[in-house]
């Protein structure tokens, strides 16, 4: 809401509302994730260190061999971070046209009506939604990809 009461009249022209409503959403939604997963940066490496420590003292020096895998893996999980970010940026991309689409068929529902325009513009929002449906297949294909690796560099 901030970032909208501050944009210059010039750049208010650029702004859509599929854009102000995707950007609100997606700023709500990342406050949500940092409140929630913010305390994993110290308790992370901490339950790791005490998980090695206590594996140590079980099964001596062959620890190692998980701690070695867990840290093989970092970067299959950095890049698995990079790919989804990607994706990310192109669903909210995605999701900015079919909200303005969307908006637009909603303010001139009346021309609309009047033109029996319903079935070609049903068609051009579908073929947006299905665009973005195909991003969030992807985006959780790859999310289960990373729980996935993430639960095997754990269980081995």
């Amino acid at each position: 809401f901030d970032k909208v009461l501050v944009l210059r009249l010039s750049a208010l022209h650029k702004v859509t509302v599929g854009y102000v409503t995707n950007l609100a959403s997606n700023d709500i939604e990342r406050f949500q994730k940092v409140g929630m997963y913010s305390h994993y940066l110290w308790l992370g490496p901490s339950v790791a260190l005490a998980v090695l420590l206590l594996l140590w003292r079980e099964i001596g020096p062959s620890a190692l061999a998980g701690c070695a895998l867990m840290v093989v893996l970092i970067p299959v999980q950095s890049a698995f971070s990079r790919r989804f970010a990607r994706l990310r940026k192109a669903t909210a991309s995605v999701t900015d046209e079919r909200v303005k689409r969307t908006a637009q068929v909603i303010q001139g529902a009346a021309l609309v009506k009047m033109s029996a325009w319903e079935p070609s513009f049903e068609a051009v929002i579908e073929e947006s939604r299905g665009r973005e449906v195909g991003l969030g297949r992807a985006s959780n294909m790859l999310r289960a990809a990373n729980a996935g690796t993430a639960v095997m560099s754990v269980r081995s």
